[in-house]
């Protein structure tokens, strides 16, 4: 090995150190994202079929999600949007992509309001300590990457927005998410619109229903959403 092989190798273990690879999927060292987890998401994405989810919520939209929330996106949704791991943008891009073109080919009334300029995606809006934390909004740039070069519209981040604060939604049950997130948002230049939200995940249902109750009442022509993942909600006994 010569001497810039050397340097390059030493710089390696330096990185090594200051930021350790990970599978962003799996936790498997020296790896950003492992070929296991690479060929679970080819395989979910070719096995399982879009999904159509349903939340008893009211105003909760149409809504496509690309896969269950299961195996390495467990790990990956929230290694990209808390632990800065851009460098998981890419397979996370790919599944939204998945859903998107889903959404599209399964609704022509969504692929009607591109062709005449109506069509725009609508990014969920993350609560002002999120983004204060991050440095950035991680959804609004997934969003960017996965409709690269597709001539689809993205609404700017202050198209839809908090006006109040509102509690963090881990641990609340699903009435307690909705209470919290009633008449939280607002949103603006959606006026004749068709919106087609964008969220990462969904849970209850609480965040999409408050974000379309918003663009409605901001004049949306109509308002459809698209997740990457939906999360399997399971009943308290009793």
């Amino acid at each position: 090995m010569g001497w810039f092989g050397r340097l390059a190798a030493g710089l390696d273990d330096l990185g090594e150190l200051a930021a350790p690879r990970v599978c962003g999927g799996c936790g498997r060292a020296h790896h950003r994202w492992c070929d296991g987890c690479a060929h679970w998401l080819v395989a979910a994405l070719a096995d399982e079929p879009l999904g159509r989810v349903q939340r008893d919520v009211p105003v909760f939209p149409d809504c496509w999600t690309a896969l269950a929330y299961d195996g390495p996106l467990v790990r990956a949704l929230p290694a990209y949007k808390d632990d800065a791991r851009t460098d998981l943008l890419a397979p996370l891009a790919t599944v939204l992509r998945h859903a998107l073109t889903g959404a599209l080919t399964d609704r022509p009334e969504l692929v009607r309001a591109h062709r005449a300029g109506r069509l725009v995606l609508v990014c969920v809006p993350s609560g002002a300590r999120s983004t204060r934390e991050r440095g950035r909004l991680p959804l609004l740039d997934l969003v960017r990457r996965a409709t690269a070069g597709s001539g689809l519209a993205v609404a700017p981040p202050q198209s839809l927005r908090f006006v109040r604060t509102v509690e963090d939604q881990g641990g609340l049950s699903a009435d307690r998410r909705a209470t919290n997130l009633r008449g939280a948002m607002r949103a603006q230049s959606v006026a004749g619109r068709t919106c087609l939200l964008v969220d990462d995940i969904v849970t209850s249902g609480a965040t999409l229903a408050e974000s379309a109750r918003a663009l409605w009442a901001g004049g949306a022509r109509e308002v459809q959403a698209v997740t990457l993942a939906g999360a399997v909600l399971r009943r308290s006994p009793g």
